[in-house]
């Protein structure tokens, strides 16, 4: 995803050349870079973890790896902060010593505690987008989740950063009104849904996939996720989603869109019946699918949390009203991933999949789910892209809709990005249907009664902790 945009940077990555081509400092305050094509996505690869600089080595500046070289089992505690905060004691270290007789910073500890302090380095006059409130950051292990939530309650600790609240912890947070703890939610730009085979009977149909989206009681599916929150959905169980890309994504250009279905988000099983009637695996036309590649449809379902199997028993239900049943497998994770990314495996739908973002912008989600490029990174459930050879290849009959310059179209624009993929996001639901959009989530946490406010940031998929703000103790 990010080698193919720089030039040279997979030549780099792959050991063929000792420097990135693409990439050029005319200037000690300048980087220049050269991209592979036009595409407005330069900046955010810039804001990501893989990107952060290195310096170089003081006794070997030309290094393949900088400071990093040598630590080959991981670079963390030696890390050289660029940010307002570093590792307790990274100031101390010696840059310049061979690797096997560096010190690792003293605030990096094997046991998995990890303490940041200011970074004398950081000049906030030139970093308008971090406030960093806090002096001091202690991250601590702790023994488990649900203990973890308790000792914020209990104000031993100001947030347990990556445990989600139950559905107790917040009723409890809601009522408590401040006094020991309360709760903070935010989007997290996450998409829950299930993938369809575009080639697979009976969803090589446009009007059957339609018809299932139409019938489809999302507001269920929501209810379920409340009751059992999966990661990522909040405490809420996040909200309807009737498009493809989370609303952060495409600066709600799309709230409020519905391509389908009644406001009250239950669906319409007549919508769903009239649109099925135009399908030629509903032979007599009275709305029900009734052709055998309506029975028995293969269908998996992700095991682990309980919300999956509710998802999907909720949109078998319904699915049934219109004449598809379906014959659900429940598969652990890996598993399930592995067969339904196979071409050769004919699932024709998948309910257990939720995508998250690199950066703020649909180039992150659309390409690998419906583009070709999909198919060649791993696996695309749906086959869109795909060439008629390969459909053959892999035993299919029919055809599926290729989006790729619509795609492209998106990526190199450099004027409106944002309503090129909201546009595309619209075309997909309305004239391909590839997916079943369902919720979009939600990142919640609680806080210790100390924690005046907080953020949530939206780069790591954790609360921001520069952003959080702690009264002084008594």
């Amino acid at each position: 995803l990010y080698e193919e945009v720089i030039q040279g940077a997979r030549a780099f990555a792959d050991g063929e050349a000792s420097s990135i081509a693409g990439l050029e400092a005319p200037d000690r305050y300048t980087l220049r870079v050269h991209a592979t094509s036009a595409t407005g996505d330069v900046p955010y690869l810039f804001a990501l973890p893989d990107t952060a600089p290195i310096p170089s080595k003081p006794d070997d500046p030309v290094a393949r790896l900088g400071v990093a070289s040598g630590h080959d089992d991981g670079y963390g505690p030696y890390l050289v902060a660029s940010g307002p905060y570093m590792v307790e004691g990274a100031g101390a270290m010696d840059l310049a010593a061979s690797p096997d007789r560096q010190r690792r910073a003293a605030g990096y500890a094997s046991d998995g505690t990890l303490t940041l302090v200011r970074n004398p380095s950081w000049d906030p006059g030139t970093d308008a987008l971090r406030p960093a409130e806090p002096d001091r950051i202690e991250v601590r292990p702790w023994p488990t989740e649900a203990a973890a939530l308790a000792a914020v309650d209990e104000g031993k600790i100001d947030i347990a950063l990556d445990a989600v609240p139950s559905g107790d912890a917040v009723r409890s947070a809601q009522r408590d009104a401040r006094g020991t703890h309360w709760l903070v939610a935010e989007s997290n730009d996450v998409v829950f849904m299930a993938l369809l085979n575009l080639a697979a009977p009976p969803f090589d149909d446009l009007h059957v996939r339609r018809a299932l989206d139409l019938v489809i009681d999302r507001a269920r599916v929501n209810t379920i996720a409340a009751q059992e929150p999966p990661a990522f959905a909040g405490p809420t169980g996040g909200k309807v989603a009737t498009h493809i890309v989370p609303d952060g994504l495409e600066d709600d250009l799309l709230a409020g869109y519905r391509p389908h279905g009644p406001p009250d988000d239950h669906g319409s099983l007549a919508a769903a019946s009239a649109e099925m009637a135009q399908s030629a695996y509903d032979t007599n036309h009275d709305g029900t699918c009734d052709a055998p590649a309506c029975r028995g449809v293969l269908a998996l379902v992700r095991d682990g949390e309980p919300f999956w199997a509710g998802m999907a028993g909720v949109i078998a239900e319904n699915a049934s009203a219109i004449g598809i049943e379906f014959d659900q497998q429940v598969l652990a994770t890996r598993a399930m991933f592995a067969r339904m990314f196979d071409p050769l495996q004919h699932v024709p739908i998948s309910f257990g999949v939720r995508y998250q973002k690199d950066y703020p912008t649909a180039s992150g989600i659309l390409p690998s789910l419906v583009g070709a490029r999909g198919l060649l990174e791993g696996g695309s459930a749906s086959l869109m892209g795909a060439s008629a050879d390969q459909l053959a290849d892999w035993g299919y009959a029919s055809s599926v809709p290729n989006v790729d310059d619509r795609i492209a179209a998106c990526q190199s624009s450099l004027r409106d990005p944002v309503e090129c993929w909201a546009r595309l996001d619209q075309y997909l639901m309305e004239e391909v249907v590839p997916v079943l959009p369902l919720l979009f989530g939600e990142a919640s946490w609680t806080v210790s009664s100390r924690v005046v406010a907080s953020s949530y940031a939206q780069s790591t998929g954790l609360p921001a902790l520069d952003r959080f703000i702690v009264a002084p103790d008594p």
